[in-house]
């Protein structure tokens, strides 16, 4: 077997060092160039939403709001009035809609709610006065003035889960105090129901309280998308293959995950879900596959949507009519139930640059900016590492919702937070072992191998002609960044070779691929092969990358780097 831990992948010829000069960068924001609205056929797409089998609704990054009247055959884009991340859409009819979603303030972070109603199908968004309320990330009316939304937790607010009976002009806090916010939620009645939290916790909600003890408890995985029918009949979806039941409202749960080749599906991460009768639907991380079931879950088959990008969200207004959103500007439609599956774009979407570290504070964003913004290429960003469990760091924030925020500033088309592979505090200088006994399991050479699966399935999907990841460190100053940069050589090694993880070419349908050329960032060296100047003025772009990586940077940092 081989040595996952510490052996160097013969790739050396490929790995070309890449040095940023950092100069002083000023305190305050510098001009860069203005807020412009993200084009929508590259954008992030969130959420979508029908009324009917014509008339829908999608959201997305870059405050992209598309509306179709023919069943997603056509759509047009509406003003919303915002370059905000937008979360998640609802529309009880054909006129009456509201959009959610938030933005966080430079340097300070602190995340501020973003509601947007209308009353014309769209040809007008009005942004409703919610100075108080944090950043949010689900909302559902279920008539004209009754409503709900979570999002992140505030001093203000703690539970992360607000009530309306006005239309949403005002909203009215949850009790409770859930941990780090919520991150999706349903409800049974206006004044209960069921919520999830980042911790991978759900809650059980009466009386408009968020209750402290937990119906269910994932670990590390997260909760994605729940349904909770009438009946009480439950659903809930999430991080590694996560498919749960419930018979009684959510008091009990039990898995009802299918299993296939090589436990693939059990890699695969789940965002959301739609259900119609006994049909149920189910989307994810990678897009290749829709899961479907025609009898609540007893067997499942997988519906291939040709391809493989991530899928965010799904609806079904009925058992043939359907339609999922995703990266990159992704999406699809069926009018056959999920069997065959159109995409609106004419040809397949991919990355020219794949970036993988292991915090959005580690990345070269001057060069992503110019690569992106500057020079128009798709790029798509790995933050392989997760901090906000370790329960020395006090970090009660959504530090992933706030680094693709900030790299959807840079044009950074998606953003993947791997949930399995936790990291300690940088200040411990912890090494890697300590790091394997923390990723699931307790098996090193199991873990290192999970970890290249994962890689290998990205760089799959997404294609790259290039990819950058971090330096080696063989002296052992970071290592972190040196294991880290051995996973991606070898991942990138293994993408192409169709003996490794063949599980991902037969149930995804991936195919292999080969990256041209793989690049390493030396912070710390002078001089690299390849210099970028980050604060000399670029004529093609009428500024500096620095000016442009600036409202990333105000996004990622406590103050300004220099």
């Amino acid at each position: 077997m081989r040595n996952h831990l510490l052996y160097m992948v013969k790739l050396a010829a490929l790995a070309l060092l890449f040095a940023i000069r950092s100069l002083p960068l000023a305190a305050a924001p510098l001009p860069g160039k203005p807020a412009e609205p993200t084009p929508w056929d590259d954008a992030e797409l969130t959420s979508v939403a029908f009324v009917d089998a014509q008339t829908g609704w999608v959201v997305g990054a870059g405050g992209v709001v598309m509306h179709t009247v023919d069943g997603g055959a056509r759509w047009v884009r509406q003003n919303s009035g915002t370059t905000a991340l937008l979360r998640s859409v609802s529309f009880i009819d054909p006129q009456n809609g509201w959009i959610v979603g938030g933005e966080h303030d430079a340097y300070t972070h602190r995340g501020r709610g973003l509601v947007l109603r209308t009353t014309d199908g769209g040809q007008t968004w009005r942004r409703e006065p919610t100075p108080l309320l944090p950043a949010l990330r689900q909302v559902r009316f279920v008539n004209a003035t009754e409503g709900w939304t979570v999002g992140e937790s505030s001093t203000f607010y703690p539970a992360g889960l607000f009530f309306t009976r006005d239309g949403g002009r005002s909203w009215n806090a949850a009790g409770g105090t859930p941990p780090q916010g919520l991150l999706c939620a349903d409800m049974l009645s206006p004044h209960a129901g069921l919520v999830a939290a980042p911790t991978g916790d759900v809650f059980p909600v009466t009386g408009r309280v968020v209750r402290e003890t937990a119906v269910a408890q994932l670990g590390l995985r997260a909760v994605r998308k729940m349904l909770v029918a009438g009946d009480g009949r439950g659903w809930l979806v999430g991080d590694g293959g996560t498919i749960l039941v419930s018979d009684d409202g959510g008091g009990v749960w039990r898995s009802t995950a299918p299993q296939l080749p090589g436990d693939e599906l059990g890699a695969n991460d789940w965002r959301s879900m739609a259900a119609v009768g006994s049909h149920l639907w189910i989307v994810g991380d990678p897009g290749s596959n829709v899961l479907h079931s025609a009898d609540e879950g007893q067997n499942w088959e997988l519906q291939p949507t040709g391809q493989p990008l991530p899928l965010n969200d799904v609806t079904f207004v009925d058992e043939t009519h359907g339609w999922a959103v995703g990266a990159m500007g992704t999406l699809l439609r069926t009018v056959d139930g999920g069997r065959t599956w159109q995409t609106t774009h004419a040809e397949a979407r991919r990355a020219a640059l794949w970036t993988c570290f292991a915090e959005a504070t580690d990345m070269p964003v001057e060069l992503i900016a110019q690569a992106t913004l500057g020079e128009d290429h798709r790029a798509a960003a790995v933050l392989f590492g997760r901090r906000e469990f370790d329960v020395t760091s006090g970090d009660r924030e959504f530090s992933s919702d706030r680094a693709t925020e900030g790299l959807d500033k840079l044009g950074v088309g998606h953003v993947s937070a791997p949930w399995q592979f936790p990291l300690r505090q940088r200040q411990l200088r912890a090494q890697p072992a300590e790091w394997l006994h923390a990723w699931e399991g307790n098996d090193d050479a199991a873990a290192l191998l999970r970890a290249e699966a994962y890689l290998v399935r990205q760089l799959r999907t997404w294609r790259p002609e290039v990819v950058l990841t971090h330096s080696v460190a063989p002296r052992g100053d970071a290592p972190q960044e040196h294991l880290l940069h051995q996973l991606v050589l070898q991942a990138v090694e293994s993408a192409g070779d169709e003996s490794r993880f063949p599980e991902q070419l037969q149930v995804h349908k991936l195919t292999t691929w080969k990256v041209r050329r793989v690049y390493v960032y030396t912070p710390t060296q002078d001089r690299g092969t390849i210099t970028l100047a980050a604060a000399e003025l670029d004529p093609r772009l009428g500024t500096s990358p620095g000016e442009l990586a600036q409202p990333c940077r105000a996004l990622l940092f406590d103050a300004a780097v220099t």
